[in-house]
């Protein structure tokens, strides 16, 4: 992880940690930068979170990106999040 700064960062990458099902703790100021590096396949992203609203589930959002494609996410709300 990085932390921004009012002279910028140099951004570093960071492979996804499959051990620990890729999953981060989200502070409420975190965006994910995210590449598919494959070379013939597309990739689904899906964030997962682990907060409830009143009672409920939250729908989990996916992304796809094509071979090469580099996104990044918005900040969701405070909660932990898994992207995989």
């Amino acid at each position: 992880m990085t932390t921004p700064t009012r002279a910028g960062v140099v951004l570093t990458s960071t492979p996804g940690d499959a051990t620990n099902n890729h999953v981060m703790v989200n502070d409420g100021h975190t965006v994910i930068l995210i590449k598919n590096t494959g070379s013939t396949v597309a990739r689904t992203i899906t964030f997962r979170f682990a907060k409830k609203v009143d009672g409920q589930a939250v729908t989990s959002r996916t992304a796809s990106l094509v071979t090469g494609e580099r996104r990044s996410s918005v900040r969701f709300p405070r909660t932990s999040a898994a992207a995989g």
